[in-house]
């Protein structure tokens, strides 16, 4: 492990958005890291800890508070980066390491737990495949590898040598150990000093995880079944004892009260929509706190000091947050927060163990990120970094809710990014329009890299969250099921034809855009609706549909077997006929087709046949394959090149 300081997090005032207001944006600048990315302050609220960017590494750097000063900064292997840490006690903090995998070809979490104190004194890898040791001429092991990787869930109040963890184990898959796969796990007590972990329990289905109320006691665990259903557990006479949840709902543990009696949850069970309960742990009785009229509750508000749920959070057009009582003290300085920062959405991130400090995140769509430490004592919010001191808020394209009415008369929510230079200007642009991947997701109101990016290169940017979107309940996303190329794709047509009505978007130059399951979308809108488009544009993307069921990683597991038969069904002449791949015949305008060689949740063989298909029917199409990229790309070196060709082939067929 090395140590270093990183003096540079001191020096990023908020001066820093001021001087950079007037420079121009460029692609090198919006593809370069973040500088900082997850702040967590000790449980005396007296230093952080901060991940952040060092030469091209993500590292873990530690600081005191007041007065600011860099402590110690570290990382752990040479080939790997912090992914994730949290605090034990005042003096240890324990952190995740990501490596790269190949077919992902981003950092993902190889199960490692790595142990340092906030000086970088005693540092230890405490859990994973390379965690065991061996007494010096014996072969009794003092600790022990897993292949597996694992989650803190809990630090323990009256234990702090210790915390709880779930594991979720490996399974190997060609030359690589992959997790998420049907593997049960168990939960363990560790000991981030010496790195010896006591079993607690097993996990009571596949893919579990513990949930622990505040002294630190399982109470829940949750898991998915065969059928590929969310489970939910809960802990009775030493036992795991199912809680009924109704086919496709779900059921999250999200907070206990301070005196733990209840638990809170989110949940649809029975219901259309997430809303957040309150779960009585000794009757088992549940109680419907709060739920929205038409979007999902994505997250709850907690009083740092209390533990209290006192808000929720929705993402409905911009962040909304609807209060439980306006009363409270927390919830009164929260309020404040947001009338300093309006148009934000604001986060609490980390708090103190008294809950009197807390470090809060406040973001934009033309705003990465900037973190805070707040006192609710003293009344005070201070800056601490800016995510990224290279991007200034007046220089990036801002992000606005829209909506539209679909052909049958179905609302259909979206989003509208228009470049910061046709502010002025009241002729058509010309537009992007990128479906989001899943399908099962959403798009919400962020800072969006890629949108900035077509955006700055002078395009209006169109994000449709169509039916078959999560975030609005179970009849909103249901028409995606076993009809991938039905409602949804029309939803985008739609869209498309609403912005050339409402005059944002030029009729004759607009492009379809999309990677994983929007590349499929770009694909299929191009054949069903060539009249809207003059180009399509596809990113590790899915062409066959009966390819899904043979190749890649959803097809090696029980469960993902079933999803996709739940997904995408198992009628073959439909799945053929919604198969770009069948329909090269269809497409008539020019095409580009990307993707890693590396990719194992959408194989390249996709892209390849696809390709081939394309040059067989003397099709216009343009290509650009990496051989070491995967479901999308990490490097700065390959996204440099990939959005040079991207925007190439966009300015050829839209700004002619």
């Amino acid at each position: 492990m090395k140590v270093f300081l990183l003096v540079s997090l001191l020096i990023t005032p908020f001066a820093m958005a001021s001087a950079l207001k007037d420079i121009p944006v460029s692609l090198e600048m919006l593809l370069q890291p973040n500088q900082h990315h997850v702040v967590k302050i000790s449980p005396d609220g007296e230093k952080v800890g901060v991940i952040a960017t060092q030469n091209g590494r993500k590292v873990l750097v530690t600081l005191q508070v007041e007065p600011l000063k860099a402590l110690a900064g570290f990382e752990f292997e040479d080939d790997g980066d912090i992914t994730y840490f949290r605090w034990v006690n005042n003096e240890r903090l324990v952190a995740e390491l990501g490596k790269n995998i190949g077919w992902l070809d981003r950092k993902q979490n190889d199960g490692q737990i790595y142990a340092t104190n906030y000086d970088g004194k005693n540092k230890k890898r405490l859990f994973g495949i390379h965690a065991g040791d061996v007494t010096t001429g014996t072969m009794i092991q003092k600790r022990k590898s897993m292949k597996a990787s694992a989650e803190v869930i809990h630090t323990l109040p009256d234990q702090e040598k210790y915390v709880l963890i779930s594991t979720y184990p490996f399974k190997k898959i060609g030359n690589y150990y992959y997790g998420g796969q049907d593997t049960v796990g168990a939960i363990y007590r560790l000991n981030v000093y010496s790195g010896k972990t006591y079993k607690e329990m097993s996990h009571p289905s596949i893919r579990g995880r513990g949930y622990a109320n505040n002294e630190g006691e399982i109470v829940f665990a949750s898991g998915v079944s065969t059928e590929a259903q969310d489970e939910l557990y809960i802990r009775k006479d030493d036992q795991w004892a199912p809680i009924p949840l109704s086919n496709g709902s779900q059921a999250v543990p999200v907070s206990f009260s301070i005196d733990n009696r209840f638990a809170y949850l989110l949940s649809n069970h029975n219901r259309n929509l997430v809303g957040l309960y309150q779960y009585d742990l000794t009757t088992h009785q549940q109680k419907l706190l709060y739920e929205h009229d038409s979007v999902d509750v994505s997250d709850v508000i907690i009083n740092p000091k209390t533990g209290h749920v006192v808000g929720a959070l929705l993402h409905d057009g911009k962040p909304q947050y609807h209060f439980l009582d306006n009363d409270d003290a927390f919830v009164k300085f929260f309020k404040g927060i947001l009338h300093a920062f309006p148009d934000h959405w604001v986060e609490v991130v980390s708090s103190s163990e008294n809950g009197d400090r807390f470090v809060v995140k406040v973001s934009s769509s033309e705003n990465p990120g900037e973190f805070l430490i707040a006192d609710s004592k003293k009344k005070t919010v201070n800056f601490l970094f800016a995510v990224n001191k290279n991007l200034s808020m007046s220089t990036l394209a801002s992000t606005k809710p829209i909506s539209y009415v679909a052909q049958d008369g179905k609302n259909i929510p979206g989003y509208l990014t228009l470049p910061s230079s046709s502010e002025k200007s009241q002729k058509p642009l010309p537009m992007v329009v990128v479906p989001h991947g899943g399908p099962i997701a959403r798009d919400i109101w962020k800072y969006n890299r890629e949108v900035q990016i077509l955006a700055n290169a002078g395009y209006a940017v169109l994000q449709i969250n169509f039916r078959g979107s999560s975030g609005y309940g179970k009849d909103f996303h249901a028409p995606v099921w076993k009809d991938w190329g039905g409602l949804v794709q029309q939803d985008i047509a739609d869209g498309v034809k609403w912005a050339i009505d409402q005059k944002i978007a030029d009729k004759n130059r607009v492009c379809i855009y999309g990677a994983s399951f929007g590349a499929y979308s770009a694909m299929m809108n191009v054949i069903l609706h060539p009249e809207l488009y003059q180009c399509a544009a596809a990113f590790a993307g899915v062409y066959d549909l009966g390819l899904l069921f043979k190749s890649g990683d959803i097809s090696k597991k029980k469960t993902g077997r079933q999803y996709l038969k739940y997904m995408l069904g198992q009628d073959e002449e439909k799945l053929h006929n919604y198969s770009p791949l069948y329909r090269i015949d269809e497409v008539t305008k020019p095409v580009f087709v990307a993707h890693g060689h590396e990719d194992f949740r959408a194989p390249v063989e996709h892209a390849q046949k696809l390709v081939d298909e394309l040059k067989k029917h003397k099709k216009d199409v343009t290509t650009h394959f990496n051989k070491g990229g995967g479901h999308g790309f990490v490097s700065v070196k390959a996204n440099t090149k990939y959005y040079e060709d991207l925007l190439k082939f966009l300015d050829q067929h839209l700004k002619k």
